[in-house]
């Protein structure tokens, strides 16, 4: 479940707080903290992450990570505000990485 943010009244620039950040070449379409509520004090910056998480479009955790196990990828989350920071390799049974 998404955390839903406060926003700015009226931003034209954001959905719930967010705004389409573009394409991720493992996410897909991703978004992030809206600067422009940011910008205006709506929406406090992330102390853990600056607010340089990214968000994906998918509909769910559990997609999300059986797309990326395709890849060899889990995603890092960021612990304030949840949103991923970066990736890891996963581990295959043998101790070695995909």
């Amino acid at each position: 479940m998404a955390v839903i943010l406060p926003r700015l009244a009226g931003c034209p620039y954001c959905i719930d707080g967010y705004q389409p950040a573009g394409v991720d070449l493992y996410l897909g379409p991703v978004y992030m903290a809206c600067q422009i509520c940011i910008d205006n004090d709506a929406i406090d910056v992330c102390a853990d992450c600056g607010c340089d998480s990214l968000f994906p479009a998918f509909t769910s955790a559990h997609r999300l990570a059986e797309h990326l196990a395709r890849y060899g990828l889990a995603p890092v989350l960021c612990l304030g505000c949840f949103g991923i920071t970066d990736f890891r390799a996963i581990e295959d049974h043998s101790g070695g990485t995909r």
